[in-house]
């Protein structure tokens, strides 16, 4: 059983799950009901999404990640695929129960989550935009549900843009295993200097991004102060681990890793602007 709740990242899932209630919460949606029926149909597809990705992955992941439930063995590719069919038919239905446009939402993103890992995420930098948008999706999809979209864009913008990084990074991560499977991905077919200079220049356009809101008034001055003492730093730290660790993974891991606080601080960042 751990297996397979593993298998479809869990820390990931609970960042999922946050992000659409906040943009529901964003938009001043009122019904409890309705903001966890969309938090969870959201989760179970981005759940099905991590699944078929390893699916997809097992020969990369063999050489560079051997202990994950499919290429250990611990969990077989048939089980896997069905566990996948589940998981996001039941996110399906759910945002069925939600609206029509949250249904087209919903099977949109199945559609494209499965599209990038069968195709996508072997060309250079169009999978990596494209699970970008998907993992944004998730705050205007929380705010369609409270009927108001809008409240969801910069919080899109936001999470676009910091896992354009991380995805960026896991991919200089992975560059030996990505070479000897013939993945095409932005670090094997361009070097890792351009991708590192790529994560570096993205860095800054998040940077200059984080003060649009609280210039437009659209949030307080505590999401100003926390994006600047905390987001941005860690942001800066995740661009800076990369250049100082060029021999090996363990910098992009450990950048990885600050992204990953960068999105969930950004999170906090944005609830306490709105409050």
């Amino acid at each position: 059983m751990l297996n397979y709740i593993l298998i479809t990242r869990p820390l990931n899932l609970l960042i999922t799950l946050f992000s659409v209630m906040t943009g529901y919460w964003l938009a001043d949606g009122s019904d409890t009901t309705t903001m966890l029926l969309t938090a969870v149909s959201a989760s179970l597809i981005a759940a099905g999404g991590n699944v078929i990705n390893d699916i997809y992955d097992i020969e990369t992941d063999k050489i560079n990640r051997p202990e994950r439930a499919l290429p250990s063995g611990k969990i077989s590719l048939n089980a896997a695929f069905n566990y996948y069919l589940l998981l996001t038919s039941c996110g399906i239905v759910i945002s069925v129960i939600i609206s029509y446009l949250a249904f087209a939402v919903a099977f949109t993103v199945f559609a494209g989550l499965w599209f990038y890992a069968t195709t996508l995420k072997r060309l250079p930098l169009a999978g990596n935009i494209a699970i970008a948008i998907f993992t944004g999706m998730v705050f205007p999809y929380g705010a369609l549900a409270a009927g108001e979209l809008s409240a969801g864009y910069f919080p899109f913008l936001f999470a676009f843009l910091t896992t354009l990084i991380r995805e960026v990074l896991k991919d200089l991560e992975d560059t030996g295993g990505d070479r000897q499977t013939g993945a095409r991905t932005f670090p094997v077919l361009y070097g890792e200097q351009k991708g590192k200079l790529f994560v570096r220049v993205t860095a800054v356009i998040l940077f200059f991004a984080t003060l649009l809101p609280f210039i437009l008034e659209v949030y307080k001055i505590e999401f100003f102060i926390i994006t600047m003492i905390v987001v941005n730093p860690l942001a800066a730290l995740a661009e800076r681990s990369s250049w100082l660790n060029a021999q090996g993974k363990e910098g992009y891991r450990r950048a990885s890793i600050y992204m990953k606080g960068a999105m969930i601080t950004g999170l906090i960042a944005i609830a306490a602007g709105k409050l």
